[in-house]
């Protein structure tokens, strides 16, 4: 169930799915996070993980100026699997659930539809990325599902 936030703005097709609220923008008890934590890392992969994910925002952008013909093996939800993979291995779980979503969707991605889905991955990462470096226990615990599910954000 959409947040607030989603409603009105998304989505521009009846197909496109809308982010899951629910679920924590970043899993604070995934391993991965906890041994990037350890090892003082997580900034690093943050910046990492920042650059990964604008390159494959321009890759859609240039997707939006072109039509699914000339898109050949590189199709947008393609675009979206790698932005899937990169979220699941920093336990970025809202996005990750969101793209695998998108994902599913696969040629029934139009040039129409890319707006949407950058503008949702854009604000998704963003939210992720300023709560990953937030990185302090009042982050985390914002995190953990409220009553209902809902979480704090």
């Amino acid at each position: 169930k959409p947040s607030k936030f989603w409603k009105g703005v998304l989505p521009t097709s009846a197909m496109l799915p809308v982010p899951n609220d629910d679920l924590p923008l970043v899993a604070w008890g995934s391993e991965i996070v906890r041994e990037l934590e350890e090892e003082k890392m997580w900034e690093e992969i943050i910046e990492l993980a920042e650059q990964e994910f604008m390159s494959f925002m321009a890759d859609l952008r240039r997707m939006q100026e072109a039509s699914p013909e000339t898109w050949g093996s590189w199709p947008p939800w393609k675009v979206v699997s790698s932005v899937r993979g990169l979220c699941q291995s920093l336990g970025f779980d809202r996005l990750n659930s969101y793209s695998r979503a998108v994902k599913q969707l696969r040629e029934g991605i139009q040039v129409d539809d890319l707006a949407t889905i950058i503008f949702t991955m854009e604000s998704i990462f963003a939210l992720t990325v300023r709560r990953a470096r937030a990185g302090s226990l009042t982050a985390r615990v914002a995190d953990i599902p409220g009553p209902k599910g809902r979480t704090a954000l």
